[in-house]
């Protein structure tokens, strides 16, 4: 339930009803001056004059379309204002639909172990919602193959078995690359980072084995293979899967080698499965992954809980994801804004990493560099701090405002991020809110993990591009209950933001805010390229009171939905066992 609103928000509420009788007062004074002949003076183009007693033409349309621009006018300059702010608080109304990725059907549970097709091997490298990206596409794998999984990690290791499958994790030392894998539903092997937190510093690995169980069978450790009188490991066989796969390459190609080998490993395994599936059960496989099984670790929970009830304890707080970053900019290329020094530190950035570009550029922009004017036009730059204050201030939220940063390096130094804080002094990121003993539970990718969480817990989330870790979030907060994210349209508002910066300031705020009242979070249906990440619905959502029977809620959750099968699956196999037995 929602904290009550703060002393702050109430006198606010109040100024929107004194502002309200305000533009009322005014719209009624307005509309008798028009009528008066004063007005008639002052206003004579519209040659107003009162029919009834001096038997003049009277032009009422006129004087009628005027009193209702005036009126619109007040209200969107004393009103509109507090009225966004307030109701962006608010969470958005979902329409009746409320989370739900319980299988619709008769979900079938882990077969045996003798029934595997072998095991696989997955090298899953990126940052936390990558990783967290490529595990939802191994389980759903691992449902196509029917292999193993097995993982092991320094001092730790687990196992899991679906449709006997398992999961390889093994971590190669020091000077090698760190592979940090987990168990899954095919064999698969997936490394968790390049770093010092791996999957088990990072997640709750407890919690994940119990919540997949039904969906996939976790052993702690698989034996070695015996041939010819010796044990040894089972090597893998190395396999490049496509970019964006289809379903039919898992269970052709991937599935021949895997029963060929005993083993696959398949690597790299970044987007390599096609995000869109026809089957909306497999979708719903993933949103179990994704929003029930990935848990961070508890020490991790806790410290974000923490620092959102701690922000929470001032009222609202909004969080923000900026993507003013070097390697956002130097791929963008977007360099006017900055000094000659940081335009040669982003053009080295550029040349380096992003070679391919370097062609593309070359063949469509004079002198590889693309025209900055051109590209924020059509809204491939990445908004700058004092925008983003520019558009939250514009859409009536002011310096009482409380703000979360999810900390990313932004470029340019501290003068960037001065006006935005200048806006709004109530600026917290988990390094000013932290106190010593939070510190170590923020180390790596724990430091990302949490400022995930703080995001999904705020009342509203703001970002102003695509990037890994905003898509998923997004998906994450419409799954627990539709809060209100903001979407700017860097496209839209490009044109305004260089008018302003032209001089041209009227109703630059009217401006803003029609571009920017769009949805917020509320349910509406994912239209290319919109990512199955970032809006899961409807696949991984259900109406209590649905006319479509597809759409209908089960009335048990995850949980007993899949246990209830579970059991009824065991109760016939022992029932076929008692039956073979008995006529034997």
């Amino acid at each position: 339930m929602r904290r009550a609103l703060g002393r702050e928000t109430l006198l606010r509420r109040h100024r929107g009803s004194a502002l309200l009788w305000l533009a009322v007062t005014a719209l009624v004074t307005g509309t008798i001056c028009l009528w008066s002949s004063f007005s008639v003076g002052l206003l004579s183009t519209y040659r107003v004059q009162l029919c009834y007693m001096h038997g003049i033409e009277l032009y009422v349309q006129h004087l009628f379309e005027f009193s209702i621009k005036l009126y619109l006018v007040l209200i969107s300059v004393l009103l509109l204002k507090d009225v966004v702010a307030n109701e962006l608080w608010r969470t958005v109304d979902s329409n009746g639909w409320r989370a739900s990725s319980a299988p619709r059907i008769c979900w079938p549970p882990p077969p045996a172990e003798s029934e595997s097709n072998g095991y696989l091997r997955v090298w899953c490298n990126g940052g936390l919602t990558q990783q967290r990206s490529a595990m939802l596409e191994v389980m759903v794998k691992i449902s196509w193959t029917n292999p193993k999984l097995r993982v092991k990690i320094p001092d730790y290791g687990f196992q899991m078995v679906r449709w006997p499958l398992h999961v390889s994790m093994l971590h190669y030392l020091q000077d090698t690359l760190f592979e940090y894998c987990s168990w899954l539903v095919f064999t698969y092997f997936f490394p968790f980072m390049y770093g010092t937190s791996g999957f088990v510093d990072i997640y709750d690995v407890p919690h994940f084995i119990n919540t997949l169980k039904y969906d996939v069978r976790i052993v702690m450790s698989i034996p070695k293979i015996t041939a010819q009188g010796k044990t040894k490991k089972l090597k893998a066989y190395k396999i490049l899967p496509p970019r964006d796969a289809p379903v039919t390459w898992y269970r052709t190609t991937a599935l021949e080698r895997l029963r060929k080998y005993g083993a696959i490993y398949l690597t790299p395994f970044s987007h390599r499965l096609a995000e869109k599936i026809d089957d909306p059960e497999f979708q719903r496989l993933r949103c179990r992954v994704n929003y029930h099984a990935l848990r961070f670790k508890p020490s991790i929970m806790k410290t974000s809980s923490d620092i959102a009830n701690k922000l929470h304890s001032e009222g609202h707080f909004m969080s923000i994801h900026l993507r003013f970053e070097l390697d956002v900019l130097a791929y963008a290329g977007c360099f006017d804004i900055f000094t000659p020094e940081e335009q040669e530190i982003l053009l080295r950035h550029r040349n380096k990493y992003f070679p391919l570009l370097l062609r593309y550029w070359g063949k469509y922009f004079p002198g590889n560099t693309p025209d900055y004017r051109e590209r924020r036009l059509i809204g491939k730059c990445p908004l700058t701090p004092e925008e983003v204050g520019l558009i939250l201030r514009a859409t009536g939220f002011d310096n009482s405002t409380w703000i979360y940063l999810a900390p990313g390096k932004l470029f340019g130094g501290k003068h960037f991020m001065k006006p935005f804080k200048a806006m709004f002094p109530r600026l917290k990121n988990h390094s000013m809110i932290r106190s010593g003993k939070l510190e170590e539970n923020i180390r790596g990718l724990a430091g990302s993990a949490v400022d995930y969480m703080v995001c999904l817990l705020s009342d509203i989330f703001i970002y102003d591009g695509p990037s890994n870790f905003a898509d998923n979030l997004m998906g994450h907060r419409l799954y627990y209950g539709f809060r209100t994210t903001i979407t700017p349209n860097k496209k839209a508002l490009a044109r305004i933001f260089m008018d302003r910066e032209e001089g041209h300031t009227s109703a630059f705020e009217e401006r803003v805010r029609q571009v920017m009242l769009t949805h917020f979070g509320a349910p509406h249906k994912r239209i290319h390229p919109e990512s199955f990440y970032t809006n899961p619905w409807p696949e991984c959502f259900c109406q209590t009171k649905a006319r479509n029977h597809a759409d209908r809620c089960p009335h048990n959750s995850v949980n007993d939905v899949l246990e209830s099968w579970f059991h009824n699956k065991e109760d016939v196999e022992v029932e076929a066992t008692n039956q073979t037995d008995s006529t034997s």
